[in-house]
């Protein structure tokens, strides 16, 4: 299948997961400091593009993070807080990037594979209450897409019992020319007899995203959680995409040391 190596990077599917080890430690609150999580699971999306539009891609993954009172880092990339007061935060991020598919991977287009791209940018995080507001900003510092994006969403977490949460977000992500053509495009040196250059306009992916938590015991951590990007008129007019959206899932069991 495809996506796999990619997933074991880019865990988009798991942004929704970070902040569920923070609003649902209700039983497992007793483990204060830093924490070190090591588990896995199985990611499940949809595939965007023509001839394998509808396909399911499945994915076994292995999960690492460490949540320390600063600094965080995993396999989606390392975080510091520079900023936090009155249930407001801000850090600075770096991140590795691949597409949410490689076109690469798919049959016919093998000549349009995607390199990673490494971003820098800034994430910022309200609370109040159970309400939360999230917006992050990156921009490619490698030159793979040159390309840069936003993303504002809000929602709520809410604490169910002591052992579980629900939270929800609802938002949407602005990505401009350069990323969207990198995402959904395809480049000059990419076009072939029926799939001309293709450059893909700004602009802004409606995003829905739910995620549930579960402590086993103290020690013990499940997540499972699903999302959805509505893909923007110019990102499906593309003639290497067949879909309007992309969706995805994930059940995670992770362990805290």
């Amino acid at each position: 299948m495809m996506m796999k190596l990619r997933r074991l990077m880019w865990v988009s599917a798991l942004v929704p997961l970070v902040w569920g080890l923070g609003s649902g430690q209700g039983y497992a609150q007793e483990n204060e400091g830093a924490r070190v999580y090591v588990g896995a699971g199985v990611l499940v999306e949809t595939i965007p593009f023509l001839g394998e539009s509808g396909d399911l891609d499945v994915s076994p993954v292995p999960i690492i993070l460490y949540q320390g009172e600063r600094i965080s880092a995993g396999v989606d990339g390392l975080g510091v807080k520079v900023f936090e007061r009155d249930g407001f935060e801000v850090d600075v991020r770096a991140r590795p990037r691949f597409g949410f598919a490689d076109p690469g991977e798919v049959t016919g287009l093998e000549d349009m594979s995607r390199d990673m791209a490494g971003e820098v940018g800034l994430a910022a995080q309200f609370e109040r209450g159970p309400v939360v507001a999230e917006f992050d900003y990156f921009i490619d510092v490698t030159d793979a897409h040159g390309g840069q994006e936003a993303s504002l969403r809000v929602g709520m977490d809410h604490q169910i019992s002591d052992r579980m949460s629900l939270g929800w977000r609802v938002g949407g992500r602005w990505q401009d020319q350069d990323l969207s053509t990198y995402l959904y495009g395809v480049y000059a040196e990419e076009a072939r007899q029926g799939r001309p250059a293709y450059a893909v306009d700004a602009g802004v992916t409606p995003v829905l995203e739910a995620e549930f938590t579960y402590a086993i015991n103290t020690n013990w951590l499940l997540v499972a959680g699903a999302d959805v990007e509505f893909l923007s008129d110019s990102a499906k007019d593309s003639p290497i995409i067949d879909a309007d959206h992309v969706a995805g899932g994930h059940l995670v069991l992770l362990r805290r040391f």
